[in-house]
Protein backbone atom coordinates (compact mmCIF):
# COMPACT_ATOMS: atom_id res chain seq x y z
CA UNK A 1 0.00 0.00 0.00
CA UNK A 2 2.99 2.50 1.34
CA UNK A 3 5.09 1.76 -2.56
CA UNK A 4 1.34 2.20 -3.99
CA UNK A 5 0.50 5.43 -2.47
CA UNK A 6 4.19 6.52 -3.44
CA UNK A 7 3.87 5.83 -6.92
CA UNK A 8 0.81 7.82 -6.91
CA UNK A 9 1.98 10.87 -5.60
CA UNK A 10 5.08 10.76 -8.37
CA UNK A 11 3.05 10.02 -11.10
CA UNK A 12 0.58 12.87 -9.99
CA UNK A 13 3.41 15.50 -9.47
CA UNK A 14 5.08 14.49 -13.38
CA UNK A 15 1.15 14.71 -14.51
CA UNK A 16 0.61 18.29 -13.13
CA UNK A 17 3.90 19.54 -14.13
CA UNK A 18 3.22 18.53 -17.60
CA UNK A 19 -0.56 19.84 -17.64
CA UNK A 20 1.15 23.20 -16.21
CA UNK A 21 3.73 23.10 -19.30
CA UNK A 22 0.35 22.43 -21.36
CA UNK A 23 -1.42 25.13 -19.61
CA UNK A 24 0.93 27.47 -20.79
CA UNK A 25 0.98 25.89 -24.24
CA UNK A 26 -2.46 27.48 -24.55
CA UNK A 27 -1.97 30.23 -22.93
CA UNK A 28 0.97 31.69 -24.87
CA UNK A 29 -0.14 29.83 -28.25
CA UNK A 30 -3.96 29.47 -28.41
CA UNK A 31 -4.00 29.72 -31.98
CA UNK A 32 -1.53 27.22 -32.40
CA UNK A 33 -3.26 25.02 -30.05
CA UNK A 34 -6.43 25.28 -31.59
CA UNK A 35 -4.79 24.25 -35.11
CA UNK A 36 -3.04 21.53 -33.71
CA UNK A 37 -6.33 20.27 -31.94
CA UNK A 38 -7.99 20.66 -35.03
CA UNK A 39 -5.61 18.08 -36.46
CA UNK A 40 -5.57 15.96 -34.10
CA UNK A 41 -9.90 15.83 -34.60
CA UNK A 42 -9.11 15.52 -38.66
CA UNK A 43 -6.96 12.50 -37.58
CA UNK A 44 -9.12 10.87 -35.53
CA UNK A 45 -11.96 11.56 -37.59
CA UNK A 46 -10.31 10.02 -40.59
CA UNK A 47 -9.00 7.04 -38.67
CA UNK A 48 -12.72 6.14 -37.63
CA UNK A 49 -14.19 6.62 -40.45
CA UNK A 50 -12.27 4.90 -42.86
CA UNK A 51 -11.94 1.85 -40.15
CA UNK A 52 -15.27 2.21 -39.64
CA UNK A 53 -16.09 1.57 -43.41
CA UNK A 54 -13.76 -0.97 -43.32
CA UNK A 55 -15.16 -3.07 -40.47
CA UNK A 56 -18.30 -2.34 -41.14
CA UNK A 57 -18.84 -4.10 -44.73
CA UNK A 58 -18.94 -7.50 -43.21
CA UNK A 59 -22.08 -6.02 -41.33
CA UNK A 60 -25.50 -6.38 -43.31
CA UNK A 61 -27.81 -5.20 -40.92
CA UNK A 62 -26.36 -1.92 -39.73
CA UNK A 63 -24.75 -1.33 -43.01
CA UNK A 64 -26.92 1.73 -43.71
CA UNK A 65 -26.43 3.71 -40.74
CA UNK A 66 -22.84 2.82 -39.95
CA UNK A 67 -22.24 3.41 -43.70
CA UNK A 68 -23.79 6.93 -43.65
CA UNK A 69 -21.59 7.58 -39.74
CA UNK A 70 -18.85 6.69 -41.56
CA UNK A 71 -19.28 8.93 -44.58
CA UNK A 72 -20.17 12.01 -42.31
CA UNK A 73 -16.96 11.33 -39.94
CA UNK A 74 -14.97 11.94 -43.36
CA UNK A 75 -16.65 14.63 -44.86
CA UNK A 76 -16.67 16.47 -41.35
CA UNK A 77 -12.58 15.82 -41.72
CA UNK A 78 -12.49 17.22 -45.18
CA UNK A 79 -14.68 20.28 -44.52
CA UNK A 80 -12.16 20.57 -41.47
CA UNK A 81 -9.10 20.72 -43.85
CA UNK A 82 -10.58 22.48 -46.96
CA UNK A 83 -11.74 25.17 -43.98
CA UNK A 84 -9.50 25.42 -41.05
CA UNK A 85 -11.27 28.17 -39.17
CA UNK A 86 -14.40 25.75 -39.05
CA UNK A 87 -13.79 24.33 -35.99
CA UNK A 88 -12.82 27.59 -34.34
CA UNK A 89 -15.92 29.07 -35.50
CA UNK A 90 -18.05 26.36 -35.09
CA UNK A 91 -17.77 25.28 -31.29
CA UNK A 92 -18.49 28.62 -30.14
CA UNK A 93 -21.67 29.25 -31.75
CA UNK A 94 -23.01 26.09 -30.73
CA UNK A 95 -21.76 26.71 -27.03
CA UNK A 96 -23.20 30.02 -26.90
CA UNK A 97 -26.42 28.73 -28.68
CA UNK A 98 -26.87 26.44 -25.38
CA UNK A 99 -25.48 29.19 -22.91
CA UNK A 100 -28.09 31.19 -24.36
CA UNK A 101 -31.11 28.53 -24.30
CA UNK A 102 -30.08 27.30 -20.06
CA UNK A 103 -29.88 31.23 -19.34
CA UNK A 104 -33.31 31.85 -20.89
CA UNK A 105 -34.83 29.25 -18.77
CA UNK A 106 -32.86 30.83 -15.31
CA UNK A 107 -34.22 33.96 -16.12
CA UNK A 108 -37.82 32.71 -16.70
CA UNK A 109 -37.09 30.96 -13.23
CA UNK A 110 -35.70 34.40 -11.87
CA UNK A 111 -38.48 36.28 -13.40
CA UNK A 112 -41.34 33.91 -11.42
CA UNK A 113 -39.29 33.50 -8.35
CA UNK A 114 -40.12 37.72 -8.34
CA UNK A 115 -43.68 36.83 -6.83
CA UNK A 116 -42.29 35.17 -3.57
CA UNK A 117 -41.68 38.27 -1.37
CA UNK A 118 -38.51 36.67 0.82
CA UNK A 119 -36.89 34.94 -2.33
CA UNK A 120 -34.13 37.57 -3.29
CA UNK A 121 -34.68 37.01 -7.19
CA UNK A 122 -32.68 39.98 -8.38
CA UNK A 123 -29.18 38.14 -8.73
CA UNK A 124 -30.33 34.59 -10.41
CA UNK A 125 -31.92 37.93 -12.95
CA UNK A 126 -28.53 39.26 -13.09
CA UNK A 127 -26.55 36.10 -13.35
CA UNK A 128 -29.06 34.77 -16.41
CA UNK A 129 -28.92 38.33 -18.16
CA UNK A 130 -25.13 37.93 -17.93
CA UNK A 131 -24.77 34.51 -18.92
CA UNK A 132 -27.32 35.41 -21.84
CA UNK A 133 -25.07 38.04 -22.46
CA UNK A 134 -21.77 36.10 -22.72
CA UNK A 135 -23.65 33.19 -25.14
CA UNK A 136 -24.73 36.24 -27.56
CA UNK A 137 -20.59 37.34 -27.57
CA UNK A 138 -19.32 33.78 -28.51
CA UNK A 139 -22.12 33.89 -31.09
CA UNK A 140 -21.10 37.38 -32.31
CA UNK A 141 -17.26 36.66 -32.49
CA UNK A 142 -16.65 33.24 -32.46
CA UNK A 143 -12.53 33.30 -33.30
CA UNK A 144 -11.92 35.96 -30.66
CA UNK A 145 -14.11 33.78 -28.07
CA UNK A 146 -12.14 30.19 -29.19
CA UNK A 147 -8.76 31.96 -28.56
CA UNK A 148 -9.96 33.32 -24.93
CA UNK A 149 -11.45 29.96 -24.49
CA UNK A 150 -8.22 28.09 -24.94
CA UNK A 151 -6.22 30.45 -22.91
CA UNK A 152 -8.83 30.08 -20.45
CA UNK A 153 -8.67 26.09 -20.20
CA UNK A 154 -4.68 26.64 -19.77
CA UNK A 155 -5.43 28.81 -16.87
CA UNK A 156 -7.48 26.04 -15.19
CA UNK A 157 -5.33 23.43 -15.68
CA UNK A 158 -2.16 25.60 -14.19
CA UNK A 159 -4.18 26.18 -11.47
CA UNK A 160 -5.60 22.70 -10.85
CA UNK A 161 -1.76 21.53 -11.45
CA UNK A 162 -0.49 23.83 -8.91
CA UNK A 163 -3.27 22.57 -6.31
CA UNK A 164 -2.72 18.76 -7.61
CA UNK A 165 0.97 19.69 -7.14
CA UNK A 166 0.76 21.60 -3.51
CA UNK A 167 -2.02 18.18 -2.61
CA UNK A 168 0.84 16.05 -3.25
CA UNK A 169 3.44 17.33 -1.11
CA UNK A 170 0.89 17.63 1.70
CA UNK A 171 0.29 13.64 0.96
CA UNK A 172 4.17 12.89 0.46
CA UNK A 173 4.81 14.20 4.17
CA UNK A 174 1.81 11.75 5.63
CA UNK A 175 2.03 9.12 3.47
CA UNK A 176 3.19 6.99 5.85
CA UNK A 177 -0.06 7.59 8.40
CA UNK A 178 -2.41 7.52 5.09
CA UNK A 179 -0.89 4.10 4.26
CA UNK A 180 -1.81 2.47 7.40
CA UNK A 181 -5.68 4.00 8.02
CA UNK A 182 -6.16 2.63 4.46
CA UNK A 183 -4.56 -0.82 5.93
CA UNK A 184 -6.81 -0.68 9.07
CA UNK A 185 -9.69 0.58 6.91
CA UNK A 186 -9.55 -2.23 4.62
CA UNK A 187 -8.55 -4.86 6.14
CA UNK A 188 -12.36 -4.38 8.46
Amino acid sequence: MYKNLKRYIYTSLISSALFIILGLILIIFPETSLNIIRWVIVILLMLIGIYSLIVDTNKTWLSFNAFSTDVLSIIFAVILIAYPKTLSMLLPIVLGIWIISFSSFGLKLSLTLRKFEEINWLVPLFISLLSIACGIILIINPLGSMITITKFIGIVMISFSITNIVNMILFKRHVENISKYLMDLFSL
